[in-house]
Formats: structure tokens, C-alpha cells, sequence
């Protein structure tokens, strides 16, 4: 056989094994890789929407909380002014029936006795409308932390037919308004902010998940597991005597 035929017949075997039956055989080989691979990324683009979509909630929850935990702050040191007022009507009340009392002049110490019972009445009133709103403060951060929380644990559940899942955080703890009671011990005192108040109010809430794949059929495939690490967080800064809501850089975290 001279080398005309030999390159001839070589030339034909490689034109046989590149027919078309043979580019048919491996392309329908090469579906179910593709379609695992869109199915991977089906997975992983629906869980960063999730992500991003809690993200937002959590976003949109701890703003209203903290604007609302502004307008109760603001509503609590304005009441300062009614409980030194107060203060002081006691003190002249108590001088008046010591004089009264003093002079035994039954009309003046009537007087004076009556006077100082509707002091001490609407200190006690100023009191419970004081800690009426530190409980109201206190709700509607907590409130934030459980309706997050909440959200977390029940937008993965989707994803539970692929992933065994297990989730962290954020923990529903109460949280009160970052403001302290001067004198702390005084039956009816005054509200100040406390020291480094922006930190003390912030809201910070994070959490994350944990997946691992279920081994049967053919989703085995995928990785066996990956976490994502996800939060938000605002706070309070007071700008030229308003409550203004600050956020924090977001943050997440894909572990694959």
C-alpha cells in the first residue's frame, strides 16, 4: 500500500468517526450535563433573589422600627419639662402645708393637703405615661428582630426539597431604647440619652443558613453544602435635634 492510500484510508476513518450520528450521540450525552448545570443556576440565581429580597425586608422593617423608636424618644424627653415642673409644685405644695400646719389654720391645711394630692397624681400620671412609652419603645424594637426573624425561617423553605436546611439568627431578643433615667433611683425622673447613644441604639440583625444536599437521585451532583451569611442594621444619630435613621453597610457572605 503506497502512501497515497494510506493517507486516503486514514483521512475516511477520521471523516466516519466525525458523522453526523457520532456528533448526535455526544451532544445527547451532553443534555443532562447542561441541564444540571441550569439547574444549578436556576437554584443559585433564585436563592441570591431571596437573599436580596430579605435583605430589603429586613431594610424596611428596622427604618420603620427606628423611626418609630425616634418619635417615641422625642415623646419621652418632652415629658422632662412636665416632671421638673411638678417637682417644684411639690416642693412649694409641701412648704405650704408645713406652714399650714404650723399655723393651725384647718382651711389652709385643707387647702394645702388637697393641692399637694393633685401633684402627686399627675406625677404618677407623667410616670406611667413614661413608661408607657419605654414599653412601647421596646415593642416596636422587638417586634422588628421577631417579624425578620420570622421571614428568614420561612423564605428558604422552597429550597427544602434540594437542601436540608439549618438556620442561625437572627435572635428574638428584646431591646429597649437607648436612654437612661437621671436621677436612676428617683421616683419620677428624667430621661437623657445614654453615652455613645448611636451604638447603643443600633439594630443590627444577621443571620445564616446552611444547606446540605439531600443525596438522593441525581442531585448529588451539586455541592454538598454551602452557607449564606446575610444582615442589616440602622440605628439613630440626632441632627439638629431630630431623630434621623442611619443605616449600616449591609453585609453578606456566600460560602460555597
Amino acid at each position: 500500500m503506497n502512501f497515497t492510500q494510506r493517507e486516503f484510508l486514514r483521512d475516511s476513518d477520521i471523516g466516519e468517526s466525525m458523522s453526523p450520528g457520532f456528533i448526535t450521540t455526544g451532544l445527547v450525552l451532553l443534555i443532562p450535563v447542561f441541564l444540571l448545570l441550569l439547574s444549578w443556576l436556576a437554584l443559585r440565581m433564585s436563592q441570591l433573589a431571596d437573599s436580596r429580597d430579605l435583605r430589603e425586608f429586613c431594610r424596611a422593617q428596622i427604618s420603620r422600627a427606628q423611626w418609630q423608636a425616634g418619635q417615641q424618644i422625642e415623646e419621652l424627653l418632652a415629658l422632662n419639662w412636665q416632671v421638673r415642673s411638678l417637682k417644684a409644685e411639690r416642693k412649694r405644695a409641701e412648704a405650704a402645708l408645713r406652714t399650714a400646719t404650723e399655723s393651725a389654720n384647718p382651711a389652709a391645711i385643707a387647702a394645702a393637703t388637697a393641692w399637694l394630692a393633685g401633684v402627686k397624681q399627675r406625677q404618677i400620671a407623667a410616670r406611667i405615661k413614661q413608661e408607657v412609652i419605654l414599653a412601647a419603645g421596646q415593642g416596636t424594637l422587638t417586634t422588628a428582630r421577631m417579624d425578620v426573624s420570622g421571614r428568614v425561617h420561612s423564605s428558604t423553605l422552597a429550597h427544602r426539597s434540594l437542601y436540608r436546611l439549618s438556620v442561625e439568627g437572627p435572635p428574638v431578643a428584646a431591646q429597649g431604647l437607648a436612654v437612661k433615667a437621671v436621677p436612676p433611683l428617683d421616683s419620677y425622673p428624667e430621661y437623657e440619652l445614654e453615652k455613645s447613644f448611636t451604638e447603643k441604639q443600633a439594630l443590627e440583625l444577621n443571620w445564616q443558613m446552611k444547606f446540605t444536599l439531600n443525596s438522593e437521585g441525581v442531585m448529588k451532583w451539586f455541592p454538598p453544602s454551602y452557607q449564606i451569611e446575610d444582615g442589616c442594621g440602622a440605628t439613630l444619630t440626632r441632627e439638629g435635634g431630630r431623630f434621623k435613621v442611619k443605616f449600616h453597610q449591609a453585609r453578606f457572605f456566600w460560602n460555597m
